[in-house]
């Protein structure tokens, strides 16, 4: 702490760090000014506060004063005083009167690393380790390799605690002490009890997609179809069978002849770079569209109930619930048949006025669904369901432009 003492300062009033004439002072009210004096301060990276200033006697009148820093990418001072830290390192701040340039002080301000902290967020496993933060720095965001969080998947993390999908970032930058919180989303699976031990999701993605593209689109065509290149006008109803037509694939063709420039490959299962649900980042975890089995499995093993009205959302399909005996395996109960009374989709009360969960089940709306999975023996097709009003629940397959709802699958 450094002082420096002065002469006799008149002033009217007691103001600090006032900025009036003080040429205007009745110097009959004069309280003479003895020194002034800075604390020296230890600062965050980013951290923001006053400079803590003492002027003798406190009741003294006249001070107008500046401030000046000796190094601003360290620290920086504005005119009221306040301090910004900047960088690690020291800076001097100056304190200066406005009427008496021989009246000044110092003090320095030390700056100090901050800290970049993961926060779990409700989540279990090893959080990332600190980053140190000296200056204004961009950090990548590290994997959630290991973390888990009861029925839910990590999707990322974000500067928000009730961040959403929106606000999770690959790459943050910050110059103060700050917090990343990892975000998590329930992962709806659902267990139906299924030989391969595949779960179901409890809904669909929210857009269409044509087989193969990872995001919705206006119209479904081979002609916007990015599996490959449309090359002739053409019937697209009659496409594949169109001797004038051609349609050349770049991934998933067997036939050299349909490919681009030749280049086959045995493809017959999407790979995750062109599965709509390994891709969706909103939905987070291992999740990947199911495979003709997988959805043929769904239908051998589940007991499914034609709805017109699933649980008063005005909405159609079917309950797919995991069969509670064998015999239940496969049935499908449609067109107003009545369905088993021990299977139930929403809580009720028993007798004690206790909520009884629903049965296990998923729901799957009336239309049709992709699998991940190739027709060989004709690729210009894929395998899918296909769900209508009554009977209607069966492996199908259609061309692979056109836009189907997709239901992901996980182990």
């Amino acid at each position: 702490m450094k002082k420096l003492h002065l002469l006799y300062i008149a002033a009217v009033l007691a103001l600090p760090f006032q900025s009036c004439d003080e040429d205007a002072v009745d110097e009959a009210a004069a309280i003479e000014l003895q020194s002034v004096s800075l604390a020296d301060k230890t600062m965050k990276v980013g951290e923001s506060g006053a400079v803590a200033v003492t002027f003798t006697p406190d009741n003294a009148n006249v001070k107008a004063v500046t401030f000046a820093s000796s190094d601003e990418s360290v620290a920086t001072v504005d005119k009221q005083g306040n301090i910004t830290a900047i960088k690690t390192g020291s800076a001097t701040i100056t304190i200066k009167s406005v009427k008496y340039n021989s009246m000044s002080a110092t003090c320095t301000v030390k700056v100090e690393p901050a800290e970049l902290v993961y926060d779990l967020n409700g989540g279990k496993g090893t959080a990332p380790a600190k980053v140190t933060i000296n200056e204004k720095t961009k950090v990548t965001m590290p994997a959630g390799n290991g973390l888990t969080k009861d029925n839910c998947d990590f999707l990322g993390w974000a500067n928000k605690k009730d961040g959403g999908v929106g606000d999770i970032t690959n790459e943050f930058e910050t110059g103060k002490q700050d917090t990343l919180w990892a975000i998590w989303k329930d992962n709806g699976i659902v267990d139906l009890g299924l030989t391969s031990k595949t779960m179901w999701a409890s809904a669909n993605l929210s857009a269409k997609v044509a087989w193969g593209e990872t995001s919705g689109k206006d119209q479904y065509t081979w002609k916007n179809y990015a599996q490959g290149e449309y090359v002739t006008e053409a019937n697209e109803s009659t496409f594949e069978s169109s001797s004038t037509t051609k349609f050349f694939f770049l991934k998933y063709c067997s036939d050299a002849a349909l490919a681009k420039e030749g280049k086959s490959d045995a493809l017959s299962v999407l790979e995750s770079e062109d599965d709509a649900a390994t891709q969706d980042k909103g939905l987070g975890g291992n999740w990947v569209m199911p495979t003709k089995e997988q959805i043929q499995e769904l239908l051998d093993e589940c007991y499914w109930v034609y709805t017109a009205d699933y649980n008063k959302t005005e909405e159609a399909g079917y309950i797919v619930y995991k069969a509670k005996n064998a015999a239940d395996k496969g049935v499908k109960v449609y067109d107003g048949a009545k369905a088993s009374d021990s299977y139930k989709s929403v809580e009720t009360e028993d007798a004690d006025k206790k909520k009884v969960p629903a049965d296990t089940h998923i729901f799957l709306p009336l239309g049709n669904y992709w699998s991940s999975s190739l027709n060989a023996s004709n690729i210009y097709n894929a395998f899918g369901l296909n769900i209508e009003k009554g009977d209607k629940a069966a492996t199908f397959d259609t061309e692979r432009c056109n836009g189907l709802l997709i239901r992901p699958v996980r182990k």
